[in-house]
């Protein structure tokens, strides 16, 4: 621990002779040790600007205070105290600094209009581990912020690489909304083909009922009524051909699609009935 007095400057000092301004110094004594600044000549208002340190084994107590003493200087005779005051201690151990405008009386004890301006400071010194554990820290410090600053910089190129992958995925997104899109309406048409071809294989199935009814009634009043059953016969195969090769064409497009969403060409009850009704029909080649 210590403390340090800034003695800076004095005011308005007292003549003690009527021809000659004096030649002051100061003596401050703390703790019965004495420290004196130099001499100002001919300067009723000196400037010291000088620093004094004591060092301390035990804390001061909050009443304890640094003793001045102003002396004009004589280089022939003994010096002659000019003004004496003292420069209390409580504020700068409570706050650790303090500036302060000390008034001065005369050696007598009377009351003067000279002031004496000093700067005190208190001091607990640093121990040496504690220095050393301050310098890790700070060191420790530099390291982290320079840590931080490395981690910014890679999250700011994962944020922009993270940023393009998001893009990336998007445009793909919406690809494949599109494909979707396309395949809902071919899967649609393709549902309407097969209804179209339903009901063009139920109309040729109607027709094989007909033509079968037809061969069991009576004769057809005709020059040549097999030429012209053949010619029936022909045209059906025909007919036929064509709705097998529709089927063929749709069946392809059917293996397309998922095996769930698929439906039955004819319906059961049709190829049945029309199976057996077909039993019944003779084509003639």
């Amino acid at each position: 621990m210590a403390v340090h007095v800034v003695v800076k400057s004095a005011s308005d000092l007292p003549k003690l002779d009527v021809f000659s301004k004096i030649d002051p110094y100061c003596d401050l004594t703390f703790h019965e040790e004495k420290s004196t600044t130099k001499t100002i000549s001919n300067d009723q208002s000196p400037e010291w600007n000088e620093t004094f340190k004591w060092t301390l084994e035990v804390v001061p107590g909050s009443d304890e205070a640094v003793k001045v003493d102003i002396v004009d200087f004589e280089t022939l005779g003994k010096s002659r105290p000019v003004a004496k005051g003292v420069i209390p201690l409580a504020t700068a151990l409570e706050q650790g600094s303090d500036s302060q405008e000390v008034s001065l009386t005369s050696p007598e004890g009377e009351a003067l209009e000279s002031k004496l301006f000093v700067d005190v400071k208190y001091r607990v010194p640093v121990s040496e581990s504690l220095k050393k554990d301050l310098n890790e820290a700070k060191k420790k410090i530099e390291e982290l912020e320079e840590l931080l600053k490395k981690l910014k910089a890679e999250a700011a190129e994962k944020e922009q690489e993270l940023t393009a992958q998001i893009e990336s995925l998007t445009s793909e997104l919406e690809a494949l909304k599109s494909t979707v899109d396309q395949k809902e309406t071919e899967l649609s048409q393709s549902k309407e083909e097969n209804e179209s071809l339903k009901a063009k294989l139920s109309e040729a199935e109607t027709k094989i009922r007909q033509l079968g009814g037809d061969s069991a009634g009576p004769s057809v009043s005709s020059d040549d009524p097999d030429k012209e059953l053949k010619a029936q016969n022909q045209s059906l195969k025909e007919e036929v051909t064509a709705l097998k090769r529709q089927v063929a064409e749709l069946q392809s497009k059917r293996d397309q699609e998922p095996v769930s969403e698929r439906e039955p060409l004819i319906p059961e009850n049709q190829q049945q009935q029309g199976g057996g009704q077909r039993s019944g029909c003779c084509v003639l080649l």
